[in-house]
């Protein structure tokens, strides 16, 4: 008389719950990877579209010392907010045309066109913020551009970002994106 065994060993079709816990890790692995590396990836573009703004801003201050025969004064030196505002707002005046209180460009001209509409449009869009009944010129980051005339490494003029952590890059000078 031939006897069953009590287990049978037959392999049904399918994957074992350990064979999909090891694919949804390395799947979820793989997800993180890409995460960090797409964070990297944007953070470097807009350090470079930070470089590109701050190129394009010396152009416009090029243009308004040719015809001027000065760059236009923001002699705040100082970290502080208001210094910087202060500063930016002059070059705004500046390179935008803006002839409100600024005896430097009494005719308008605008030195640089991208200056005129808030948002911006191409490769400097976001360029221009509204920022209470002022406009000014911010970074890739949406902070405010740094400007210092005279300045404090080149004779005539220094443009800087903070970059992407102003809380902690402003007191490290190597992570600015400068025009030094």
């Amino acid at each position: 008389m031939k006897t069953r065994p009590y287990f049978r060993h037959s392999r049904s079709p399918g994957f074992s719950l350990v064979e999909l816990l090891v694919v949804i890790l390395m799947i979820g692995i793989l997800m993180a990877l890409a995460v960090v590396g797409t964070q990297y990836a944007m953070v470097k573009s807009r350090e470079s579209k930070t470089q590109l703004q701050l190129e394009l801003l010396k152009v416009g201050l090029e243009q308004y010392y040719r015809d001027n025969q000065a760059y236009p004064e923001a002699t705040n030196p100082g970290h502080a907010r208001s210094d910087i505002m202060r500063n930016n707002r002059a070059l705004y005046q500046a390179l935008s045309g803006d002839t409100l209180n600024n005896p430097r460009n009494p005719t308008g001209t605008v030195y640089l066109e991208e200056l005129l509409a808030p948002g911006g449009s191409g490769s400097l869009q976001g360029l221009v913020r509204q920022e209470g009944n002022n406009r000014v010129i911010v970074d890739a980051f949406d902070e405010l551009i740094n400007y210092m005339h005279p300045g404090m490494r080149n004779t005539t003029y220094d443009l800087w970002s903070y970059g992407r952590d102003i809380s902690q890059n402003k007191e490290r000078e190597e992570l600015w994106i400068t025009n030094w």
